[in-house]
């Protein structure tokens, strides 16, 4: 399967969603090249037998064909480590503009 590029959108982020379920998926959406990338750290190593291992630590960095793009209206820090820069949000939509801008209505 070739490789693509794929924006992963996920919807009221929470730190869980940075563990092995999201380690799967990328392992799922990196394609050829991760599988290429254990194979060839393994041949370097001179250990075939660590390709799976290799592999395995490959899902878990960075993908340069993944994008990432968390929403929550609750961050918490664990959260920010994950999904932010720094430890910090990317963008602030607060629910004052929300509320302002209509798509939050107060009674």
């Amino acid at each position: 399967m070739p490789t693509r590029h794929c924006a992963v959108i996920i919807d009221e982020a929470h730190s869980s969603q940075g563990g092995e379920a999201a380690a799967d998926l990328k392992e799922v959406l990196g394609g050829d090249d991760l599988r290429e990338q254990a194979r060839r750290r393994a041949a370097e190593e001179g250990r075939d037998d660590l390709e799976e291992l290799f592999r395995s630590m490959a899902k878990r960095g960075h993908q340069a064909n993944l994008s990432f793009f968390a929403f929550t209206a609750t961050p918490k820090h664990r959260t920010l480590a994950v999904f932010g820069r720094g430890g910090e949000p990317i963008h602030r939509y607060t629910m004052r503009q929300a509320i302002e801008e209509g798509f939050i209505l107060t009674c």
